[in-house]
């Protein structure tokens, strides 16, 4: 993992670098699973088809951890393990399953709608950094991306 921060200065150059690794990773991440689909995920068409059952395995997931956060709020409030006895990782494996999965079905809509997953990634950030830290170099994240690439390669 690079530093970002140095002495409470951001590093440019570690940050370009670090957008630069984002655009790459997800971008091998949709290749990869435009390359799966094509064998291995059946409701292809038409779009709207493929689109609806992508969204229902969203659904789900989210669902899986809403599960996970509705038990963890009982034990807080009904058990009263307090909010510190709470222990992500130990539920690291569910949470594991639903990351992959919700990566995955986001690299499909990507495909789908013809965009690229680094893009959507990058430009959500950058909303986040000018609402919040507006003052911070993260509000230039998506004008550091290379933008000229076509969806997934």
């Amino acid at each position: 993992m690079k530093i970002l921060i140095c002495h409470g200065d951001l590093k440019m150059d570690a940050i370009k670098q670090t957008v630069q690794d984002c655009v790459l990773g997800f971008r091998s991440a949709q290749d990869i699973q435009q390359q799966y689909d094509k064998v291995g995920w059946r409701m292809s068409e038409p779009e709207f088809r493929k689109f609806r059952h992508i969204a229902i395995h969203l659904s789900k997931y989210v669902g899986k951890l809403s599960e996970i956060a509705e038990q963890w709020e009982h034990a807080v409030y009904d058990d009263g393990i307090g909010e510190s006895g709470v222990v992500i990782a130990s539920k690291a494996e569910d949470i594991a399953s639903a990351v992959g999965s919700l990566i995955y079905h986001s690299a499909q809509l990507s495909s789908l709608a013809g965009l690229q997953m680094s893009v959507c990634f990058l430009d959500r950030l950058t909303a986040n950094a000018i609402r919040f830290a507006p003052e911070s170099v993260f509000t230039k994240l998506t004008e550091m991306a290379s933008r000229d690439d076509s969806a997934g390669g």
